[in-house]
């Protein structure tokens, strides 16, 4: 029982089974509180609401992009070092990585609350919309210090060896916040201003408990600043980049759909892809939630040097996304008409008539959207920042920015909904000709003939060169 669910040594299937499951339940209650969030506004407040906080969502997919950049580079940065045990190192990171994490989330704090008016232009709220997209920023721009500190942390907490800790973090942090919607937006219709507030609130909440874990010293990360470079800090954040190209990507992908599906259809299509985005979101938070829990497992045993070990993983992430996928496709053709009423009152019909034929031609992207991150995630894991990066624009920005702008002159509005499943396919063929050549046994050996080779240069240095030891000799 003591090893049964240790990445190391455990059963495959019974630490993935762990991890993961635990990291897609913490994810979904994170993406459901938002889809919430999203229905409470649609069905009160209506259609302004809807594109209000997709409006919005360029400016906090950009705040998040470098909060798991941080939290995802720096952890499986320090998941190798624990990994080859070298405890005081993976320390020295994490300390490093939080305090540059907030000091970065501190300086976005400030710079926006002063520049609110200027940020509402740059996200192109109509005059209509200006003032509640003004409203809801502001409020969210205060708390962002607790935010991308509790994202950045949630991975630490992982790769610390208590995921159940997470995603009991992220479950309550989410039922505080479906709990405040209810109050604040339902019962008192604080609106725009009552959703903020509650999302807020629940931040602090996941903060403070994650932070719990490092006051109790239950794992064995502890806040240390000696050893570990802030050059390695920059390595990981460098490593985690591909992430913070993802965030943003889908940032600059949603503002692209705002304007063209605004110009095109107006208010109502804007809310019309409120909801399909939230339907997505929904579907992609429990694929993140799978290969957010392989990475520290990978990363591990990169470090142990257990190649077979990794490749297991990856297959069932593989077969779990897959099964996800259609599944999700199967409720999408089904019930199409229940899922968008979740999100909009009845008396919405034009944006329920585009929502649904958004979702016509949208549904085959769920099919590789799984695949296509678990690859990201591996390569990231495997310390391949640039494959990474690769996979990740281009499913969330060149392939479907592409496609945006090409599809519709050929097939009208019909080519904006095919977008993005077509640039998920384009996606899927690079990511499988980037793992041929860097399977995990590769990547292993290609990183111990390195550890060689920075061995001999250290036993035998080059005439000139100092080194550790030949400066004291």
């Amino acid at each position: 029982m003591k090893y049964t669910f240790d990445p190391l040594r455990g059963s495959i299937f019974s630490v993935f089974l762990y991890y993961s499951s635990l990291t897609v339940i913490g994810m979904l209650a994170v993406s459901s509180a938002s889809a919430i969030d999203a229905a409470f506004l649609g069905n009160m407040d209506g259609e302004v609401a809807l594109a209000t906080v997709t409006l919005t969502l360029p400016f906090v997919i950009f705040v998040g992009g470098v909060a798991f950049m941080m939290g995802i580079g720096g952890s499986v940065s320090c998941g190798k070092y624990l990994g080859a045990g070298d405890v005081q190192t993976a320390s020295a990171i994490f300390t490093k990585t939080l305090l540059a994490t907030l000091l970065f989330a501190v300086g976005v704090c400030f710079t926006a609350t002063i520049g609110v008016d200027l940020l509402v232009v740059l996200l192109g709220a109509s005059p209509a919309i200006a003032p509640s997209v003004r409203t809801y920023t502001s409020i969210l721009t205060l708390f962002i210090p607790f935010s991308v500190t509790g994202i950045c942390l949630s991975y630490f907490v992982r790769v610390d060896g208590r995921p159940l800790l997470a995603a009991v973090a992220m479950t309550v942090g989410a039922i505080v916040n479906i709990s405040l919607d209810w109050l604040f937006v339902v019962k008192l219709h604080w609106g725009i201003q009552g959703a903020a507030f509650a999302t807020g609130f629940s931040q602090i909440t996941l903060l403070c408990m994650l932070f719990s874990h490092f006051l109790q010293k239950k794992g064995k990360l502890r806040f240390n600043m000696r050893g570990g470079s802030w050059k390695e800090i920059i390595r990981a954040a460098y490593n985690g980049f591909s992430e913070f190209a993802n965030e943003i990507s889908a940032g600059f992908l949603t503002f692209l759909f705002n304007r063209i599906m605004i110009r095109r259809l107006g208010v109502a299509g804007v809310a019309a892809y409120t909801i399909v985005n939230y339907i997505l979101y929904l579907g992609s938070m429990a694929c993140y939630g799978i290969s957010d829990a392989i990475q520290p497992i990978i990363s591990k045993n990169f470090g142990a040097g257990k190649a077979k070990r990794i490749k297991g993983f990856l297959w069932i992430a593989g077969g779990t996304v897959t099964f996800l996928g259609i599944l999700i496709v199967s409720i999408l053709l089904l019930m199409p008409n229940s899922m968008i009423k979740l999100f909009t009152n009845s008396e919405a019909e034009i944006t329920i008539c585009i929502a649904r034929d958004f979702i016509a031609h949208f549904w085959p992207a769920f099919l590789l959207i799984g695949i296509n991150i678990v690859f990201s995630s591996y390569f990231t894991a495997m310390q391949k920042p640039v494959h990474s990066a690769f996979i990740a624009i281009s499913r969330s920005l060149v392939a479907p920015a592409t496609l945006l702008y090409i599809l519709p002159l050929f097939l009208g509005n019909k080519g904006i909904y095919m977008a993005v499943p077509l640039a998920e396919l384009a996606t899927f063929i690079l990511a499988l000709a980037l793992f041929m050549p860097n399977s995990p046994l590769k990547l292993i050996r290609s990183d111990q003939i390195y550890k060689k080779l920075g061995e001999k240069r250290e036993l035998f240095p080059q005439k000139g060169v100092p080194t550790s030891e030949s400066r004291f000799s």
